[in-house]
């Protein structure tokens, strides 16, 4: 616009000496000064002109520069969780329960501001969506108790409860996937997908249209696929369902990015009966050549990306001879006649014509992993006896061998925050994204039941490996020392410097361990431990202790190495010879 504005003028002061020009008599001396100070203004108004238009495209190309600036590394996002359960405050009867997920970036570098600052306006959606469902929920509450009392105090609590997949996390997109269950006592719970796309680079939040390029062509592929995997439920067929998506770029889809294809989601009514549930459709990149935005395409050789069980089946090259098979997980359920109720007990894995065998454990995730060009399923489950394992299949030939293929870990999670009450708590989980790092934890049993994680990635058998010797302790466990004891002093490396001897009367707080043989501690001042009592029924207490201010396990410094020894003929745990028990106030053990 400057630029134009320099041009009028310069036309006009032209136009108004020309126009002086002609009123003066005619004098050859004048008109020729007139005339040259005329093409003078002129060349002077043209070289600022075009210095003007140099500056410009100058700006403009830096402004393109910076926009396709692309991000040295991939982004890891942690989920900030919040369970709240709320109690009537008159009868302490439970009323209903909330859970949502805040999204957080691990990495706190410059580059990934613009995509910090989407993630945080998903932040205010997400905790302005629950407010309204704790408001509905409460309304919902307040009613039963005006209108049936006796059926308020022995309704089942209401819940209102998201979980969030993080889908695809790279250089070039975010891909976030959110499942809400809310069951407000009706006659079954209510179930939706939605999604958010973004841009790792600017943060924008991406359209539909800006990855499939022939939306005609994809949902032909959809209808397809959806007469192959539905064949017996009437549905709808998608591209029937978006006709009228097509004037808002598809604004109302539910759709996702993994590193195979594009998937889409319709939820429960969608495209038919409720008793028909949701359906997940993926159209995969090497369908059609011209059909995606190549940014969006994956290139990576390695990934990891979500199965959702039973709701997905996903399309894998498994043999690597070409030809895409169905891959899905199907969850066992038993009928136990007690309680008349049923349970997940197993889960068989489904690929091509082969299926596994049954894999022992029940509410878990599952994620499919490609790792030098073989597929494998990672399932986390949770067993009996309140511990995790990861079971690991391999997609081409379909074993499983329990002891060789079983791995006690589990997606690390880190406690941030439990209310004296119970009813309110916050943890933080980092998502699974990356095959060359992620957390995971084991559940230790070393002078109590603790979680402690590290660093893994992907080895070359598709199996988890780690190269750290010790686990940093999650959980926020304190011992209490009733006598001396006898210890080694190691550095923040952990690397044994000399022996030493905790002093009596010392909260220990547990920072480190190898999850087998030893621990590794700071002493902490008394007013930064919670103490809880239990009262044994026979006028004793028992003590527990936790750490109040979270941020003292971010220490770095000498610590002090606690070895366990275990008399297995006697079933005793030993520290220096002393039975734990004599040693220690505050022990627990899960089981």
């Amino acid at each position: 616009m400057r630029y134009k504005r320099s041009l009028l003028i310069s036309v006009a002061i032209g136009l108004l000496m020309l126009v002086s020009a002609a009123c003066v008599k005619s004098d050859n001396t004048n008109t020729t000064d007139t005339t040259n100070a005329s093409q003078n203004s002129e060349k002077e108004s043209n070289k600022e002109n075009k210095k003007e238009t140099k500056k410009r495209e100058k700006s403009k190309n830096s402004e393109d520069k910076e926009e396709v600036k692309q991000v040295s590394e991939v982004p890891h996002i942690i989920l900030e969780k919040t369970s709240q359960i709320y109690v009537d405050k008159n009868s302490d009867h439970y009323l209903y329960i909330s859970e949502i997920s805040h999204l957080c970036l691990k990495n706190d570098s410059e580059e990934f501001k613009p995509l910090a600052k989407a993630l945080d306006k998903y932040n205010e959606e997400a905790d302005a969506n629950i407010a309204k469902a704790r408001e509905e929920m409460a309304a919902c509450c307040e009613d039963l108790k005006k209108d049936s009392p006796s059926y308020f105090y022995n309704h089942p609590m209401l819940s209102d409860e998201t979980d969030v997949y993080v889908i695809r996390s790279d250089k070039n997109i975010v891909s976030i996937l959110d499942y809400r269950v809310a069951d407000y006592g009706g006659v079954h719970p209510g179930y939706q997908y939605s999604s958010h796309n973004y841009d790792t680079n600017t943060g924008e939040e991406i359209k539909f249209t800006d990855v499939v390029k022939d939306t005609s062509a994809f949902f032909g592929l959809a209808d397809n696929k959806i007469k192959e995997n539905y064949p017996d439920d009437n549905l709808t067929m998608p591209s029937e369902y978006v006709k009228d998506m097509q004037d808002s770029n598809y604004k109302d889809l539910v759709w996702t990015v993994n590193a195979e294809g594009v998937s889409v989601y319709f939820n429960t009514y969608t495209l038919g009966a409720y008793a028909s549930g949701v359906q997940i459709i993926t159209v995969y990149f090497d369908q059609a050549k011209d059909m995606f935005n190549d940014k969006y395409v994956n290139k990576e050789k390695d990934y990891v990306f979500p199965l959702l069980t039973e709701d997905m089946v996903i399309d894998l090259d498994i043999n690597n001879e070409g030809k895409r098979e169905p891959v899905r997980v199907k969850n066992l359920k038993e009928k136990v006649y007690e309680d008349n109720d049923i349970y997940f007990t197993g889960m068989e894995v489904f690929a091509g014509d082969k299926k596994s065998v049954r894999i022992y454990g029940y509410d878990g995730s599952t994620y499919v992993i490609k790792k030098d060009g073989k597929y494998y399923l990672y399932l986390f489950s949770e067993q009996e006896g309140d511990y995790e394992a990861l079971s690991v299949v391999d997609l081409s030939t379909m074993n499983y061998n329990m002891t060789d293929d079983t791995f006690y870990i589990s997606p690390a999670s880190i406690t941030t925050y439990w209310s004296e009450d119970g009813n309110t708590y916050k943890w933080l989980e980092e998502t699974f994204t990356d095959t060359q790092s992620f957390q995971a934890s084991i559940s230790a049993q070393l002078l109590s039941t603790f979680f402690a994680a590290k660093e893994w990635y992907v080895g070359k058998n598709g199996r988890p490996e780690s190269n750290e010797d010790r686990y940093k302790v999650t959980s926020n466990h304190v011992l209490h020392t009733l006598k001396d004891v006898k210890c080694e002093e190691v550095d923040e490396k952990g690397n044994v410097k000399k022996s030493a001897v905790i002093p009596e009367n010392s909260y220990l707080l547990f920072l480190y361990s190898d999850g087998e043989n030893w621990v590794d501690v700071r002493i902490i001042d008394e007013n930064d431990v919670n103490i809880t009592k239990t009262d044994n029924g026979d006028g004793s207490f028992d003590k527990y202790f936790s750490v109040k201010n979270i941020s003292l396990k971010d220490y770095k410094g000498p610590l002090y190495r606690i070895t366990i020894n275990k008399d297995e003929e006697y079933y005793k745990t030993k520290v220096g010879g002393v039975d734990i028990n004599q040693l220690f106030e505050g022990i627990v053990f899960a089981g």
